[in-house]
């Protein structure tokens, strides 16, 4: 069984470093799956608010029957996070789901996982002006980035 800290900041971080050195157009998507509390609340803070910058999304699970306040936090769906130093996340890139919520039901885990990828995808190449293409077929609607060169 694992124990410890629950630390955020240093996986965030390296996520951003490879988002930050990519030469090509990709989207990262960091899934977290945490049973505790942030025991480095300001540092993750700082992390995701950087993130925001970059093409990631973070998705974090919380199992179990720890108190997840702070991740609501990260969550950003009504305020938007300020780092240490001043600097607001630009855009909402953190989806947070407790699991208890859905754990007798696939679908609806599924569902609240991803739901807010296709928006975060979609802010970030407007902010960046990066256009995206719609790709249309029977069972599905996808988009791709296509960089303005």
């Amino acid at each position: 069984m694992f124990s410890g800290p629950t630390n955020f900041a240093p996986t965030i971080n390296k996520i951003n470093a490879i988002a930050r050195q990519s030469t090509i157009i990709n989207y990262y998507i960091l899934l977290i799956i945490t049973d505790g509390q942030i025991c480095d609340e300001d540092d993750t803070v700082n992390a995701v608010v950087e993130s925001s910058y970059l093409p990631v999304s973070i998705i974090i699970v919380g199992v179990g029957n720890a108190s997840f306040d702070a991740m609501n936090i990260l969550d950003a769906d009504d305020d938007r996070l300020v780092s240490k130093n001043g600097k607001k996340q630009i855009r909402d890139n953190v989806q947070f789901v407790p699991f208890n919520e859905c754990k007798n039901d696939g679908y609806i885990l599924k569902k609240k996982v991803l739901e807010e990828i296709p928006d975060q995808i979609e802010e970030y190449c407007k902010i960046n002006n990066i256009k995206t293409i719609q790709l249309n077929n029977t069972s599905q609607t996808s988009s791709i980035m296509i960089p303005n060169y």
